[in-house]
């Protein structure tokens, strides 16, 4: 897990990300925690790795990194409700596997888990230690939130499109689902050894209906790749068992699991409601490259993978104080 000097910059100058560029994101007016620590892949990341379009980012304002996104990610919207203090470790392209992600195109390496976990170490060793006594800082990372993001290039790099480890791709999705999910349960045990006790985890939504995977039928319609969705279904049954299984041996163990695979699923059955009417397509032109659409709020997908601001706004709100994140919402999780 060696680190490099540019990394360790990159870390010393990440500031606390709360975010000031939405309006929309005031609505959750909630006061999250004491502190969010974000650890994660491009669904989360906070400017650590930027993309490669300067159409990212588009709508959110200058002093703000873009995000994988024409706007906000769902973290930043579930820190919005007043959480003023926290880090954002996230990493576009890595992934809970230390080979995912490893290299990476021309922006350089991605922070593995293990990367992220080692910065957060430092953070309390470096700079929590100078600001809390022993037993407020204790309590400020019990009761602060770690959201995690992890799975899908996990999934892409080593199982559905295999690039570093040729033998997980020939794993039954159920053994290779188990032995993902006990690399995740190995690292939550650390980050719990650590002091975090409230966890939102996520599972993996259905990659087979993202624009990237899904496939063209005849009329020029876009149609979910059902092959792949079944690929991930072992992961996220099993999801659940594993945090319960942590909560029930770890002290003070809390969990929130995400629901990413229904969230997009109730989308697409609810457009009206949600004022989205395209589903399956995506808003840039041309994959990671192309011009960026002007109806964006009533996207899904900004580019071949990611989700817009206004698909993570939604996904927020039903998580913050809604059914999407289970056995409790994040508002309740807080609450314990």
């Amino acid at each position: 897990m060696a680190v490099s000097t540019q990394q360790k910059l990159a870390l010393l100058l990440l500031h606390i990300f709360l975010i000031n560029a939405s309006a929309k994101a005031q609505s959750i007016n909630v006061k999250l925690a004491p502190a969010l620590y974000v650890f994660g892949d491009s669904t989360v990341d906070g400017g650590n790795r930027l993309p490669p379009n300067p159409t990212y980012g588009m709508d959110l304002n200058s002093s703000v990194p873009p995000r994988w996104s024409n706007g906000l990610n769902i973290a930043d919207f579930l820190v919005a409700g007043g959480s003023t203090t926290g880090v954002n470790y996230g990493s576009a392209g890595c992934g809970i596997l230390p080979q995912t992600g490893q290299p990476i195109n021309e922006n350089g390496s991605c922070w593995s888990f293990d990367n992220q976990i080692l910065f957060f170490n430092r953070t309390v060793s470096d700079n929590l230690t100078t600001l809390f006594r022993n037993e407020d800082l204790v309590q400020h990372l019990k009761n602060s939130v770690f959201l995690l993001s992890f799975g899908i290039n996990d999934y892409v790099f080593n199982y559905l499109k295999p690039t570093y480890n040729g033998s997980l791709a020939a794993l039954e999705p159920d053994v290779f689902a188990k032995y993902l999910l006990n690399e995740l349960s190995f690292r939550l045990t650390i980050l719990h050894g650590l002091g975090g006790r409230k966890f939102v985890v996520n599972n993996i939504w259905p990659l087979g209906c993202t624009p990237g995977f899904s496939t063209r039928q005849p009329d020029g319609e876009n149609c979910c790749d059902e092959k792949i969705n079944q690929v991930l279904i072992p992961y996220n049954n099993s999801l659940p068992q594993m945090l319960m299984k942590l909560e029930g041996t770890l002290p003070g163990f809390l969990f929130s699991s995400w629901d990413d695979f229904q969230f997009i699923a109730d989308l697409k059955m609810n457009e009206a409601q949600y004022g989205i009417t395209h589903v399956m397509g995506r808003c840039l032109s041309d994959s990671y490259w192309g011009t960026p659409c002007r109806d964006r709020d009533q996207y899904v997908y900004f580019d071949d993978t990611h989700t817009t601001q206004a698909a993570n706004f939604i996904f927020a709100l039903n998580c913050f104080n809604g059914t999407l994140c289970s056995p409790r919402n994040v508002f309740k999780l807080v609450g314990m």
